[in-house]
């Protein structure tokens, strides 16, 4: 199963989740962080890190909103 990492800003997760559940629907596995990774933990960045570095895709949602966004730059 092909994993994809979705990054985006915030202001567009309904595009984003839409994106993941098309690619969900043809059998690959998303990391779409509003979903799967608990903020609340002190170890999130590494989480963050563990979901890029084990996906074979990742996928940009470029948009003014993520273009300027601090946290889609990191990753």
């Amino acid at each position: 199963m092909e994993k994809v990492f979705i990054s985006y800003s915030s202001k567009d997760l309904v595009w984003a989740e839409s994106v993941c559940r098309l690619m969900e629907k043809h059998g690959a596995k998303c990391f779409l962080d509003q979903r799967d990774l608990d903020r609340t933990k002190s170890s999130w960045p590494a989480e963050l890190v563990r979901a890029l570095t084990e996906s074979q895709h990742i996928i940009l949602l470029l948009s003014r909103s993520s273009a300027v966004s601090n946290e889609v730059l990191t990753e």
